[in-house]
């Protein structure tokens, strides 16, 4: 029953109750198993995670790399790539509670897009933003491939992490299997992933840069495959068996559609 004042539905008390409700059924902050297993992974190891929403994948991923700083990763040869701003800020501040203030402020948090500009730049004096975006991260994705200056500083990096691959499409799945490429054998690469939520499976080809390839696509072999597969947002059995009868549905046909 909805919370009524003088006749009224009180909307300060439904928060109330609400929060109440949301508290009361969270899952304690802290390691599972699956967690446990990609926070503790070596920094050599490169994986693949199945991480659908709610199973802890961001707290996994912070843990992660607080973990490699711990066991000796220097901060700023960390990057870490995510999909938007709105989730790079997310972690930017997630991180803050996991490392040191020095050391979040020296790990490369950025997006895709920012990453190539800083690239293009950083490695042409000439470089300018013209054109589409998908073209500008194509002119990135050519020197990749034929910058030795700029391959050495990829060389350089000792773990990278990327969030959200599976929105990560066309001549932008080119571009982070090509930087994947230009690390070393014994550089770590952790990849979280969910196709269940991918929502540009749809994208044309524009100009002929690939944009129906999916860098789940182009992974190069030696990815060891984890997943997280508890849903960590509620201890509520309804509330969880909802969400995984959804999950199941949407697998289920997009296996049907491939």
């Amino acid at each position: 029953r909805w919370p009524v004042r003088d006749g009224v539905v009180d909307l300060d008390g439904l928060a109330a109750d609400i929060s109440s409700v949301v508290a009361e059924n969270q899952v304690p902050v802290g390691r599972c198993d699956a967690q446990s297993q990609i926070v503790s992974a070596g920094a050599e190891r490169r994986l693949l995670v199945d991480a659908p929403p709610g199973t802890g994948k961001t707290w996994a991923a912070c843990a992660r790399v607080a973990a490699l700083i711990e066991s000796g990763t220097p901060a700023s040869k960390i990057w870490m790539i995510s999909f938007t701003r709105t989730a790079v800020s997310e972690i930017r501040s997630r991180i803050a509670g996991f490392a040191s203030p020095q050391d979040a402020a020296s790990i490369r948090i950025s997006t895709l897009d920012a990453y190539a500009w800083a690239l293009q730049s950083g490695f042409d004096g000439e470089a300018t933003l013209s054109g589409s975006f998908d073209e500008g991260i194509a002119a990135t994705l050519e020197r990749v491939a034929s910058d030795p200056d700029l391959q050495e500083y990829l060389a350089r990096v000792r773990h990278l992490i990327v969030d959200e691959a599976q929105d990560i499409m066309g001549v932008r799945a080119r571009l982070v299997a090509a930087i994947i490429g230009q690390l070393d054998e014994d550089t770590g690469v952790t990849v979280f992933a969910d196709p269940a939520q991918a929502i540009y499976g749809f994208t044309e080809d524009e100009a002929g840069l690939g944009g129906g390839v999916s860098l789940l696509d182009l992974l190069p072999a030696g990815f060891d495959r984890t997943a997280l597969e508890e849903v960590r947002r509620t201890r509520c059995p309804r509330l969880r068996e909802l969400f995984l009868k959804t999950r199941r549905r949407v697998t289920s046909r997009s296996a049907v559609k491939e």
